[in-house]
């Protein structure tokens, strides 16, 4: 009888031990959910008073005609407006073939070019803030020796992803005909 009272007591106090750790548990839960409520809360306040982006990009597709294989780089220009109330951010972007690639233009400072992300050269950490009534320019490079083998309509794109919650991802085109 003394060994199984001991085991009782053993028990109970391995109960009591549960329990004091679940209220800390608990306790802890609910400090973590309330500092997630407030900073939800304050963010929130933040971003209204920030403003939303709207994105006009114009045009949404650019025809380059006939180029010729064994010709030189061309390239075109999408203008972007911002006609939100908030900066637009432009924070990545990427081609849809290594013949093509493109940057952001703003204040007439051209950025760093962007290309096909499965190459993994596209810049890390960059960004272009647009302000309210601001523009820039997306300026798009096509280059017909990259494919030097390929004859006839050609179609590529390049997405653009940014802060405009109506349009996170925007994407526009390019049509060539590659001729000899």
């Amino acid at each position: 009888m003394g060994r199984k009272r001991k085991e009782k007591k053993k028990m109970k106090k391995e109960q009591s031990t549960r329990k004091n750790r679940r209220g800390i548990y608990i306790l802890v839960g609910v400090l973590l959910l309330t500092v997630a409520v407030v900073y939800t809360f304050m963010s929130s306040g933040e971003e209204s008073v920030e403003g939303t982006p709207a994105l006009v990009i114009t045009p949404e597709a650019f025809d380059f005609g006939t180029v010729s294989v064994r010709g030189e780089e061309v390239s075109t220009l999408f203008l972007i407006e911002n006609r939100g109330d908030g900066d637009l951010v432009i924070d990545d972007m990427d081609t849809s073939c290594a013949c093509t690639s493109a940057t952001i233009v703003y204040n007439g400072k051209e950025g760093p070019r962007f290309n096909m992300r499965e190459h993994g050269t596209n810049p890390k950490w960059w960004s272009q803030r647009i302000p309210p009534g601001e523009k820039a320019f997306l300026k798009v490079y096509y280059n017909p020796r990259v494919h030097p083998d390929i004859r006839g309509e050609v179609i590529r794109y390049v997405n653009l992803y940014t802060s405009d919650p109506q349009r996170p991802v925007v994407r526009v085109y390019i049509r060539v005909v590659q001729v000899d």
